[in-house]
């Protein structure tokens, strides 16, 4: 059996999904243990999300007017105590 090819597979996942077709994201970590998800999470609505945390941590985004957007790799105020 040969290496895996290597692609945008996390691209190619959202756009089965987006042709309506069936697709499961499969995650392997560094110690074997796998699992695998029903690609439907990834489209689903706000309201529909299972995740309570993730509900609770979007309430939470604050943007400029009405979007709405997380800041990735931002830094924290020094007082904070946090690296950034």
């Amino acid at each position: 059996m040969g290496q895996p090819r290597v692609g945008d597979v996390y691209g190619a996942l959202l756009a089965d999904m987006f042709d309506g077709k069936r697709a499961q994201e499969i995650v392997e970590r560094d110690d074997g243990f796998v699992m695998a998800f029903d690609g439907r999470y990834l489209l689903a609505p706000f309201r529909e999300w299972d995740d309570a945390n993730e509900r609770r941590a979007m309430r939470l985004v604050r943007g400029q007017g009405s979007r709405r957007r997380l800041r990735w790799g931002s830094r924290l105020p020094a007082s904070s105590g946090a690296r950034g």
